[in-house]
């Protein structure tokens, strides 16, 4: 081939591929969320809290949804269907087990897409949940081969949503649970919490049920560690 046979190749080629190429990118899929974080107070004797994330594929190519991901065992989401027409809406379905937990709780939920342009979206749930109870210390501690010495943890009710401490006890035997008597005038409830012995690692977690009225009583936990 001359050279002016392939000047004038070229001349036409890299145009047409330039806007193949242009078509090509100008597809592009694009998920909207009507929101990407969930705030919400939760009452302190619900069990689970379900949630939702709606989205639409506002773009003008299908988008294929690879893997949906949780940072936490104690959060689940799934979809009906993975993969989403230009158009085409759908709805994130979730469940975050309570449990025991209380305070702030932030969890994560992870969208993967097969997009390149939109390979991962964040979404978050952000759940305040009132304390029946607060612990002090949360964490009872003895290093191996210490004195089995008696620690003191002290349980305060929330006393404005009406909690009450109906018993106190470890899951564990290798730890031994009394509860002092409460003090005149006090709200506090002192407990005092001993290892058996301390030549190994080992733990326990202390069970507080907590009771509250038209409600069924909850259970929160402390944690007693030899390491």
């Amino acid at each position: 081939m001359s050279q002016l046979h392939k000047t004038i190749k070229d001349t036409f080629l890299f145009p047409l591929l330039a806007v193949a190429l242009l078509g090509v990118n100008s597809a592009q899929a694009e998920l909207k969320f009507e929101r990407t974080v969930i705030e919400d107070t939760i009452a302190p004797d619900v069990k689970s809290y379900p949630f939702e994330f709606a989205f639409k594929n506002e773009g003008d190519s299908s988008v294929e949804i690879s893997e949906i991901k949780t940072t936490c065992g104690c959060t689940t989401a799934k979809l009906d269907k993975m993969t989403y027409a230009p158009g085409e809406s759908g709805v994130i379905k979730g469940d975050f087990s309570v449990g025991s937990r209380q305070g702030l709780q932030s969890k994560k939920v992870r969208v993967l897409t097969k997009d390149l342009a939109q390979p991962e979206i964040q979404l978050a749930l952000k759940l305040d949940i009132p304390q029946l109870v607060t612990m002090k210390p949360g964490l009872l501690l003895w290093r191996v081969g210490s004195e089995p010495a008696a620690k003191t943890l002290t349980i305060t009710p929330n006393a404005d949503l009406g909690a009450r401490v109906v018993s106190v006890e470890c899951e564990s035997a290798d730890f031994a649970v009394e509860a002092l008597p409460a003090v005149a005038g006090s709200n506090d409830i002192e407990v005092v919490v001993a290892p058996l012995k301390t030549e190994a690692s080992g733990r326990g977690l202390v069970k507080v049920t907590v009771a509250m009225a038209d409600a069924e009583p909850k259970i929160i936990y402390a944690h007693a560690l030899i390491r």
